[in-house]
């Protein structure tokens, strides 16, 4: 069990760190099917990812929610383990309480004040995974403890990010008319979308410009002249109306959004597993499996994917990548820190 329970608290790193910035749109197997003994982490980001996909949650939203749950988990277990620093509330949990039972109280609690209309389908969830534990654990006080004390930190973190901002109301911003400034662009003609991201109180870092890299390149300069020809044919002409694959999304060209987080994820996910070789498969709803034989390679092919839809230049998706890189060697020096010798990750 002890072995099991230093797999599951590294996870959390993994979780954590990775969704302190982003949440992914993909679908893993469900838990639920993997031989016995359930993994709770696994089984409760499984949850909260199937949740938000059928509430069609924005990807400027599934970036907080993600922090805000596996916060509340991390520091759920983490209560009664005690072997990292906390991302929010300070251990006072019952030793005797069950750990993975306050995992799943604490996910439980979150998902249903973060997502409500969705309880009539978390119920359910909740009792099967409580009666899988049981079956395993046989202590149903201390199972009782480990749910009291979830439900509690999930609460205390839900109130903390109850006041960061997300949800206030911002002056609809349409840039300007000068050369290099964003503007709104067709299809779309919006406003810049996600604004409440410009304005939400950090988890980890101390601002959201700690890491803002320098300014992008000049229009007049040898790197936007190949940003810009990166994809010229010679045997083909040019076409004024053409639009590219993607409808162009109402944010900024740089820095670029999608690629930092697939910087900040592989990072983080480098930090844990320490080898790029590792073979996986991602599934998205309605599109074709993926199956990749290393993190670089999904790494990549997200960052191309960018560029081939016609959002961001290639020098954007670098710089990108390497900020979101560096956010995650900050997370993993400064947060979820071994309390003791030998807690190391």
């Amino acid at each position: 069990m002890k072995r099991l329970r230093r797999g599951m608290i590294d996870l959390f790193i993994v979780l954590v760190g990775s969704t302190l910035l982003l949440s992914t749109a993909v679908r893993v197997p469900r838990v639920s099917a993997a031989p016995t003994p359930a993994n709770q982490v696994l089984e409760w980001n499984q949850i909260f990812t199937d949740t938000r996909i059928a509430t069609n949650t924005p990807n400027s939203s599934s970036q907080r929610l993600g922090a805000i749950v596996h916060t509340a988990i991390f520091d759920a277990y983490n209560g009664i383990e005690q072997r990292y620093t906390p991302m929010f509330v300070e251990p006072a949990a019952p030793q005797e309480a069950s750990p993975e039972a306050a995992a799943i109280g604490a996910a439980y609690n979150v998902l249903v004040d973060l997502f409500p209309a969705q309880q009539s389908e978390l119920d359910p969830e909740y009792a099967a995974s409580l009666e899988t534990l049981s079956e395993s654990c046989s202590c149903p006080e201390r199972m009782k403890l480990g749910i009291d004390w979830g439900t509690e930190v999930g609460r205390a973190v839900l109130a903390w990010r109850a006041t960061d901002e997300f949800s206030a109301s911002y002056p609809a911003f349409t840039g300007g008319t000068a050369v290099g400034q964003w503007r709104p662009t067709l299809p779309a003609s919006g406003p810049m979308s996600a604004q409440g991201l410009a304005f939400t109180s950090m988890f980890v870092l101390t601002s959201n410009s700690q890491f803002r890299p320098a300014p992008p390149r000049a229009l007049d300069s040898a790197t936007y002249a190949a940003d810009f020809n990166a994809d010229g044919n010679p045997n083909t002409t040019s076409d004024f109306s053409w639009l590219p694959l993607v409808n162009t999304p109402s944010h900024p060209e740089y820095p670029a959004g999608h690629p930092g987080q697939n910087g900040a994820a592989a990072a983080v996910l480098l930090n844990q597993f320490s080898h790029d070789a590792q073979t996986f498969t991602l599934t998205t709803t309605g599109q074709p499996d993926r199956t990749y034989s290393s993190i670089a390679n999904a790494r990549a092919d997200g960052n191309n994917a960018r560029i081939w839809g016609g959002m961001h230049y290639p020098s954007t998706i670098e710089i990108s990548d390497a900020m979101g890189a560096t956010i995650a060697d900050y997370v993993n020096r400064n947060a979820m820190r071994p309390l003791r010798p030998g807690n190391d990750r």
